[in-house]
């Protein structure tokens, strides 16, 4: 069965109809998903159709985006300042033209989860019954591609301007390809956040003991030891080495710390 609502009243009424149903907005992840043949999902819900969401609004020092805007608005919203490039580094031209910003934390590996977390991203979710409240991202991949209700939808993602953003990535190549590990930075209103994520950890870890070193300009080895710290010391077989993504996750974060003294990477 394929839902195509004009509304997100309509949406939200389907969601709660189709429990079951895959929620497609770029479908960029779940095109290829239902082409290699696997159990096909009851409904298709396709947010496509729907009016308004795919609105990018900035007011009282956040940014919010609706459920159809795509990463590559986001990595090219300005206000993020000039470190939002690396933003892009997680696939292709094509498809962040399509893939949405809100849909990549659904998925795994959802890349964009670090410098979300960074930027206090909140996740909007309305009920079919009216009702709404907003989950931090890191609450939100815990568990992806769910939510509490099976008659709720996440309908906006908000994330905080910041005063200067930070964030680095490694991957298997540079571009098209999931990370490794990664390192987000951002100064905000109410102080500063450091995150961190590697492939054997991907849940967005937050760093405090970075946090209150990522202000002192001096303090570079420090704040990338204090990311480091906690990473797990085994991983199953197969997985990274863990000595390796520890080192990865320095070095990522002496270069955030660096960009955001404005000095430039030495790496």
């Amino acid at each position: 069965m394929y839902l195509r609502p004009a509304t997100l009243t309509e949406a939200l009424s389907a969601r709660a109809e189709h429990p079951g149903a895959l929620v497609l907005a770029g479908a960029t992840a779940a095109t290829p998903a239902l082409a290699t043949g696997g159990r096909p999902p009851a409904a298709l819900l396709d947010l496509a159709g729907v009016r308004d969401v795919a609105a990018l609004d900035e007011a009282a020092g956040r940014i919010r985006l609706g459920p159809l805007v795509t990463a590559e608005r986001l990595a090219a919203q300005p206000t993020l300042g000039p470190d939002r490039l690396p933003l892009r580094g997680f696939a292709t031209p094509a498809v962040r033209a399509r893939a949405t910003a809100l849909g990549n934390l659904f998925q795994r590996p959802h890349d964009l989860a670090a410098p979300l977390a960074a930027l206090a991203g909140e996740v909007e979710v309305a009920h079919a019954d009216g009702a709404r409240r907003t989950v931090d991202v890191p609450a939100l991949v815990t568990v992806p591609g769910r939510l509490a209700e099976a008659a709720e939808l996440a309908v906006a993602l908000t994330v905080a301007v910041p005063h200067r953003f930070a964030y680095a990535r490694v991957a298997v190549r540079p571009a098209a390809a999931p990370t490794l590990a990664a390192v987000a930075v951002a100064l905000l209103d109410d102080g500063p956040r450091v995150y961190i994520v590697t492939v054997t950890a991907p849940v967005p870890a937050r760093r405090a003991a970075a946090e209150r070193l990522l202000l002192d300009a001096g303090a570079g080895e420090e704040f990338a030891a204090a990311a480091a710290a906690g990473l797990p010391a085994d991983a199953p077989a197969g997985q990274a080495d863990p000595a390796y993504l520890a080192t990865a996750v320095r070095a990522l974060a002496r270069r955030c710390h660096r960009r955001c003294h404005g000095r430039p990477d030495h790496d």
